[in-house]
């Protein structure tokens, strides 16, 4: 259970992840920096090495490193985490960052987590968001799992059949008539088949941010 809920103070954060017995606790460096003191050596830390800064305007599918995989772990953090935009315009740059930081991260002994969103509008098509479809989610749980991720954070699959609705990159037909199905159950476990047969682990995550 990871605990990141922005709207708690900086103390109780921490405090409510120890009360509630969770195994972690993430959030950005400046929160867990001005706590790490007093707190690094009761729960494990997970620093946000990357997010949104929510000022610029228009906003855009990208994401700011503010912290670097050194500063974590002087801290005492145990674990870095960051997030990528798989399709968006920023993504490849996105995943050089994110794969240098993980490189670092594994060199200093700490576990690396990957929020692997898709961020692009042509995946909404004819009314269907493909955002979560296990096939498009699937690839990005490769791809986190190719640079490093010891643990991919995704969105639970609601549909499949992305790669064909968009009609660009590369799928198999068997991936829909023989690796899943429609149950969702099923969905899932492709993507957890992308994590390299779930070497890498995945975590999927909630709704929408503030919800």
């Amino acid at each position: 259970m990871l605990l990141t809920r922005s709207t708690l103070t900086r103390k109780n954060i921490v405090e409510l992840a120890i009360e509630a017995g969770c195994n972690c606790v993430a959030s950005t460096y400046g929160v867990l920096a001005s706590v790490s003191r007093r707190y690094a050596h009761r729960i494990p830390f997970l620093v946000k090495l990357n997010h949104n800064e929510t000022l610029s305007y228009p906003n855009t599918y990208d994401q700011t490193l503010y912290a670097s995989v050194e500063q974590a772990f002087n801290m005492g953090a145990v674990a870095v985490g960051a997030t990528i935009y798989f399709g968006s315009e920023e993504s490849r740059r996105q995943i050089e960052e994110i794969s240098a930081a993980f490189e670092r991260a594994h060199e200093l002994g700490m576990v690396t987590v990957l929020w692997a969103y898709l961020r692009n509008s042509a995946f909404k098509k004819d009314g269907v968001d493909y955002h979560v479809s296990a096939d498009l989610t699937g690839q990005a749980n490769h791809l986190a799992a190719t640079i490093g991720a010891d643990i991919v954070k995704q969105k639970m699959a609601e549909n499949n059949g992305g790669y064909k609705a968009i009609n660009y990159g590369y799928t198999d037909d068997r991936v829909y008539s023989k690796l899943t199905s429609e149950n969702p159950i099923d969905l899932v476990r492709y993507q957890l088949a992308n994590c390299y047969m779930g070497r890498a682990g995945l975590i999927n995550s909630g709704g929408a941010a503030g919800r």
